[in-house]
């Protein structure tokens, strides 16, 4: 929790620095800063991480999977990052080109769970 207080402190001077200063320092100011929140956010997936493995062993999940569900989760939050500073940037449309890329990046990186659906509706259906 302290964590969190800090970067929103963070996230609040750097809003008033680029307030502040010229339209390219401030996109810098705010790259710069949402990277180090990135960074900073990465401790609070440890868990996450923890929980998913528990899970996998338990239910004995395949890891390959679960891998598949981190990469697109980080996938989404990179691009929401990079995509809002193009448009604080004054380049909404590469915003927009860089969420059409994520989304075919996480429809590539999907293809594996589809295959394993599919393979299931297979063996469901040969059974019946």
């Amino acid at each position: 929790m302290d964590m969190f207080l800090q970067a929103s402190a963070l996230v609040l001077l750097g809003l008033i620095l680029c307030q502040t200063l010229e339209k390219n320092f401030s996109v810098l100011l705010c790259l710069g800063i949402s990277v180090m929140i990135l960074v900073a956010g990465i401790s609070f997936f440890r868990p996450v991480v923890a929980f998913l493995e528990e899970l996998q062993s338990l239910c004995h999940l395949r890891s390959d999977m679960l891998l598949i569900l981190m990469k697109v989760t980080f996938v989404c939050i990179i691009t929401e990052i990079a995509a809002l500073l193009c448009v604080d940037g004054g380049n909404a449309s590469l915003a927009q080109s860089l969420k059409l890329l994520s989304s075919a990046l996480v429809l590539w990186l999907s293809i594996p769970v589809f295959r394993a659906l599919l393979d299931l509706l297979q063996r469901i259906l040969e059974g019946v």
